[in-house]
């Protein structure tokens, strides 16, 4: 039963008449008075205050992406370097000291990475095989020193990628162009990758790219973040700007001197956040030190913002607040005349639906295209009649459903009928049926609608929201569903659903299986109760209907073995031997039978004979096709039809069908072994003209066959 609500407006007898327009310009004017006012305090104060820590958060946030960018030319480095050390050419031409293969790798990478400044192959105690950097010395056999790096990586044997500080008189013996970039050291990136043979490391491949007067790091950080940048080194208490962005006007020159507060913390192994003054000019800068392998303080890192920028969005802002404001008062006057004339229409026209509403009709519809939130009444209005008419139809719909479901006897065109009619009835886009098997505590999928059949398989009760709602023997309602696995066919589409529910079928406390169903909008609660309503009238036709398959079965089943009876199987073979004589494709029938079989029911007992009918029924089943129809014909014999079988195909299933019996282990069997003698007859043969005739034929071979010796298969002799 709804409880009863009422929503109430009612303002005290103080109240004096005001228009509605006057009202909503003397609300504009407080409203932009009072903002406007706030804003101009708030841009000028607090917001000057904000701006500047959010482009301190900002920078920070920045210089951690720029890490990104400095390392991603060393892990390309690393993981070319890496691919080459593995190959066993290169290997071996390290162990063996090949000056002249290593040279062709070598000038091949240079070729490949330009920008990389020095290529080394070194043997295990360090002595260079091989250069091949653009402009670099070609001799080799002197000791290479790279701070402690190179022995590193022989001694441990895995990679290492590393900043280092690297000696003027070392890049002289190496390059004398690069060298000049420098005065007494320089900052360079280099990657050692270790070569093995046989898991021992017999040499490294390595790869150094100066820093000092190097643009790509800061013009790479400019392109990708929008920030100006540079690289610094340090020696003792002085850090000097090695790199820097090759913009007109950017904050970092090169060859400067960092400011002395920035340059303490970063010597203090600290990153520093705030505002410095370079060459004069205050600016925001973040800046984080560039440490080598063993933790040493060599440089920094720096990406900075001119606080001018700052300052500059912070007037244009002050200029918009007030350009907007003088704009919004000669708005609102406009709006105030609007709102007026625009009242008194739509209340009348509202009051009008709503009058005839109340009097039954639920065709009414109210058309407002106002622009404002009288439209949104008029669509909420004609929602609201729409959902009542929806509902009384809905109402109608469930009960021709209620009718419908009683009209099915059998279980799957029940359910199919009924998931149909349910997600027509709900405008739902997805449903799926489970039967419970109380055997197996296994619910398998009946029937579905909108779900692909990867999606349907057979889960166990507990498993799943389905199976929760197995144990639980409740309905369950998901709102939101999570994740973008669960993607439903939607005919032009694949769509995810909003609300899924399931229902359990149940029967007098017997659970029949799970009933689901989705929807691309959530089910209300009305939806929810019918719907329950629906499951359980759906589970006492299912049962109904499952009883009466039953008994249908069991009228055409041996309740042993679970094959077709005599009677049945007589019904289906002569429907198919009429088909093959109109049709013209060959039928074939089987008669087989235990041999021996009372020996087992006087050794291990008739209920131990029983087991071997079942399990070889079974084993029968699983051997043939679908197609091919099997029957106990009585006591161990069993006969089968095969269509599309001639007399040699038979043959040959016959043969097949007798080998897997005397393969076969039965359970309870002292030997475990029972072999099958099997009688062929086809319709192909001339004196097969009748049902009778192949029955005559094939029991006549199954004779033969027992007394040629048992466990054979006999077919017509030539």
């Amino acid at each position: 039963m709804n409880e009863q609500k009422i929503y109430r407006v009612v303002w005290g007898e103080h109240r004096f008449y005001m228009p509605i327009g006057l009202k909503t310009l003397s609300a504009f004017l407080i409203v932009l008075t009072i903002m406007a006012g706030g804003i101009f305090w708030y841009t000028t104060g607090r917001l000057a205050r904000q701006i500047e820590e959010k482009v301190s958060t900002e920078l920070y946030a920045k210089l951690q992406s720029s890490w990104h960018i400095y390392h991603s030319r060393m892990d390309e480095l690393r993981f070319g370097l890496a691919q080459a050390a593995g190959e066993a050419h290169v290997q071996r031409a390290t162990a063996a000291g090949d000056h002249a293969l290593l040279l062709r790798l070598l000038k091949g990478y240079a070729d490949l990475r330009p920008h990389v400044d020095f290529w080394f192959a070194v043997d295990d105690r360090q002595r260079v095989l091989a250069r091949g950097g653009p402009n670099q010395r070609r001799d080799h056999g002197d000791i290479l020193r790279l701070e402690g790096a190179l022995g590193r990586v022989l001694k441990s044997g895995d990679p290492l990628q590393a900043t280092i500080r690297l000696k003027r008189e070392q890049l002289t013996h190496e390059n004398e162009q690069l060298a000049d970039r420098i005065e007494r050291f320089g900052l360079g990136q280099v990657v050692v990758v270790p070569v093995k043979e046989n898991d021992r490391v017999v040499g490294a491949l390595t790869g150094v790219i100066l820093l000092n007067q190097n643009n790509w790091l800061p013009d790479a950080i400019y392109r990708f973040l929008s920030v100006n940048s540079a690289v610094f080194g340090s020696l003792l208490q002085e850090t000097r700007i090695i790199s820097a962005t090759s913009l007109p006007k950017s904050v970092f020159s090169p060859m400067i001197l960092m400011p002395q507060e920035l340059t303490g913390r970063i010597m203090r192994g600290e990153s520093y956040n705030g505002r410095v003054l370079m060459e004069g000019l205050p600016v925001y800068v973040a800046a984080d030190p560039i440490t080598d392998h063993d933790g040493n303080i060599l440089g920094g890192i720096a990406v900075g913002m001119n606080i001018d920028e700052a300052r500059e969005l912070i007037s244009t802002i002050q200029r918009d607040v007030l350009i907007f404001t003088i704009l919004g008062v000669l708005v609102s006057l406009i709006l105030a005349a609007m709102a007026y004339r625009d009242t008194t229409k739509p209340v009348k026209a509202l009051t009008a639906a709503m009058n005839d509403t109340a009097a039954g009709n639920l065709g009414v519809r109210v058309e407002l295209r106002t622009f404002d939130e009288f439209e949104h009444l008029g669509q909420g209005f004609n929602r609201m009649v729409m959902n009542l008419d929806a509902r009384d139809r809905r109402i109608s719909r469930f009960n021709e459903l209620s009718k419908l479901l009683i009209t099915s006897l059998e279980p799957d065109v029940l359910l199919n009928k009924a998931l149909n009619s349910m997600v027509l009835l709900t405008d739902s886009i997805m449903g799926i049926v489970y039967l419970h098997d109380e055997k197996k505590k296994t619910l398998t999928p009946a029937t579905s609608f909108g779900v692909g059949q990867e999606n349907l398989k057979t889960i166990k009760v507990g498993e799943g929201m389905a199976g929760a709602c197995a144990i639980e023997k409740k309905a369950i309602v998901l709102k939101d569903v999570p994740g973008e696995n669960l993607l439903l066919d939607a005919g032009f589409a694949r769509v995810k659903p909003t609300g899924v529910a399931w229902f359990a079928m149940c029967y007098k406390e017997k659970l029949l299986g799970v009933f689901a169903i989705g929807s691309l909008q959530m089910y209300n609660e009305d939806e929810m109760r019918h719907m329950e309503y629906l499951v359980s009238q759906i589970a006492i036709a299912l049962d109904n209907a499952l009883i009466h398959q039953k008994i249908e079965q069991l009228s055409i089943t041996d309740p042993l073995t679970g094959l077709f009876n005599r009677r049945h199987f007589i019904e289906k073979t002569t429907h198919r031997l009429a088909e093959a004589r109109r049709y013209h494709f060959p039928v074939s029938l089987l008669v087989l039978d235990i041999d021996h079989f009372k020996r087992i029911n006087d050794q291990y007992g008739h209920q131990q004979g029983d087991s071997v009918l079942t399990e070889l029924a079974a084993l029968l089943r699983q051997t043939s096709r679908e197609v091919d129809i099997w029957a106990r014909y009585g006591g161990e014999e069993f006969v089968c039809c095969l269509p599309y079988n001639t007399a040699s195909q038979a043959l040959e299933a016959a043969e097949k069908l007798r080998r897997a019996v005397a393969d076969h282990l039965f359970s309870g069997l002292t030997a475990g072994k029972i072999t099958i003698s099997i009688g062929v007859a086809a319709i192909e043969e001339e004196e097969a003209q009748t049902l009778d005739d192949l029955f005559r034929l094939a029991d006549g071979r199954l004779y033969q066959a027992k007394q040629a010796g048992r466990n054979r298969v006999q077919g017509r002799t030539p």
